[in-house]
């Protein structure tokens, strides 16, 4: 792929449409499966073990996927992402032409979920097939855009469900899905494969990929012994990011909040995301991906102190602002990290394993968060994502740590 300035601008804003239109996507498939199912005659602990099983299979899923792309070079990140995006229409069909069944829409909704989880690591892992043939495509202007478009839709989604119901999270999910696999289908191929649709590898990274993938995910465990250990930091971590993110109610009525005050918290946390999303591009040429995921690890730890020590919802508000050190600099860090760390024949598995990792995540956080805060109430429950995350902080730091030692004796 030639450095021009022309297709690199192209590639700059349709990666951009791409995150834009997955985060759209992301945003009607996990933040509206609660009021959806709620609206089918679904009861908030159903809806829970859903969604736990949910983000079980999707943590399995990424995996498989990740590996499959790795094992099989036809199956680039373009070939899968539409064939995903093909299941998932198939879904959203079959929820409009049974839309009077409830169990219908507690195994189909649910299953588009999933499968939305699944093209998460192949939209990370896109930007770095575009970099390693000469593109200079910003990852974080284009994360940020998915941050801005996915606040746009959860707005619109809002305000159209008091209009019109329920049903129209299904509408709106098939016009994002449309926006989604067309963006894809436009995504240009380098010029040594673009008559060969869906960006096929080279030969010669083919051959190095089935012969990297036939060790199979323990091969992989045992190439990257120190990768495996810092995505067990990030588990515990993430467990605390939703543990924050599942009980926020909670959190802020134990300091006379309402939903009101935890919307206005959300909101504070998308706005302190923006600056580093954005900036990202310039940030990660100045400071090292190992170097900034402990940074996040460490303002997750912070973060989780200011929340168990917060006496009124101002120090709530105050505690979202270091949504800025934590999450922003994690989401994109560990995209960047996994990339380093990955040899070219285990790019997507590794993305898919930290991808999976935040699944994984996410199901300890909402079952443990939600069987301490029962049974020892809201302090215990805070003191715990205390716990997790300088667990997960420590071990992420000692993971990165071994690394680099290891990098120093291969050198």
């Amino acid at each position: 792929m030639s450095m021009d300035k022309t297709l690199t601008k192209r590639v700059n804003l349709e990666y951009k449409g791409l995150h834009g239109f997955y985060w759209m996507l992301y945003c009607l498939a996990t933040g509206y499966m609660t009021v959806l199912l709620l609206s089918r005659g679904f009861s908030s602990s159903a809806i829970g073990v859903i969604a736990a099983a949910s983000s079980i299979l999707a943590a399995a899923g990424q995996l498989i996927v990740g590996s499959l792309a790795d094992r099989y070079p036809r199956l680039t990140w373009k070939r899968l992402l539409l064939s995903i995006g093909a299941l998932q229409a198939a879904a959203l069909a079959v929820l409009v032409f049974f839309k009077g069944s409830d169990a219908i829409y507690g195994v189909f909704f649910p299953a588009f979920t999933i499968l939305m989880y699944f093209q998460m690591p192949l939209v990370n892992s896109a930007v770095f097939y575009y970099t390693s043939r000469g593109l200079d495509v910003n990852f974080g202007s284009a994360r940020g855009t998915g941050s801005l478009t996915y606040a746009v839709i959860s707005f619109a989604a809002g305000q159209l469900i008091v209009r019109t119901g329920e049903i129209v999270i299904i509408y709106l999910a098939a016009a994002v899905l449309a926006g989604l696999v067309l963006i894809t289908i436009l995504m240009p191929c380098s010029p040594e494969t673009e008559t060969e649709a869906g960006c096929v590898s080279a030969p010669a990274d083919a051959e190095k990929s089935t012969a990297s993938a036939a060790g199979g995910l323990l091969g992989f465990i045992r190439k990257y012994p120190d990768f495996m250990v810092v995505l067990a930091g990030c588990i515990l971590v993430m467990a605390f990011h939703n543990i924050g993110h599942t009980y926020m109610i909670q959190i802020m009525e134990g300091v006379g909040g309402d939903s009101a005050s935890m919307g206005t918290a959300f909101s504070i946390e998308a706005v302190m995301e923006l600056p580093v999303m954005f900036g990202f591009y310039k940030l990660i040429k100045k400071i090292s991906a190992d170097s900034l995921m402990i940074v996040s690890a460490a303002a997750f730890t912070l973060k989780a102190v200011t929340y168990l020590s917060a006496a009124s919802v101002t120090a709530l508000y105050l505690a979202q602002i270091l949504q800025m050190f934590s999450n922003a600099v994690f989401v994109l860090a560990s995209v960047y990290y996994a990339d380093k760390k990955m040899a070219p024949e285990d790019q997507v598995t590794g993305q898919s394993c930290m991808t999976a990792s935040i699944s994984i995540g996410a199901v300890l956080g909402n079952l443990l968060g939600g069987q301490i805060l029962s049974v020892t109430g809201l302090r215990g429950m805070l003191l715990t994502g205390v716990l997790l995350a300088a667990a997960g902080s420590a071990i992420m730091a000692a993971g990165i740590r071994f690394g680099a030692k290891r990098s120093k004796k291969t050198i």
